[in-house]
């Protein structure tokens, strides 16, 4: 992916922004990227885009619980 791609979607995760909703908003600008792709971007940490999960607007009940720290 493009540096300024992935730029730009990393702002608007932390501009709580689902990754449906920024999939809709690229393909009406031409730019074709699937929700699918970017949850993985977000899940895998690569390309610099580091904690991301954690603006995600709904985390799983593991997910949240690991953030504050219950196991």
């Amino acid at each position: 992916m493009k540096r300024d791609l992935i730029k730009q979607i990393k702002e608007e995760i932390q501009a709580k922004w689902s990754p449906e909703q920024i999939s809709i908003r690229l393909k009406e600008k031409g730019i074709l990227i699937s929700h699918e792709t970017i949850y993985k971007m977000i899940w895998s940490g690569k390309q610099g885009v580091g904690i991301l999960y954690k603006h995600l607007r709904h985390l799983s009940m593991k997910d949240s619980n690991c953030l504050k720290g219950i196991n």
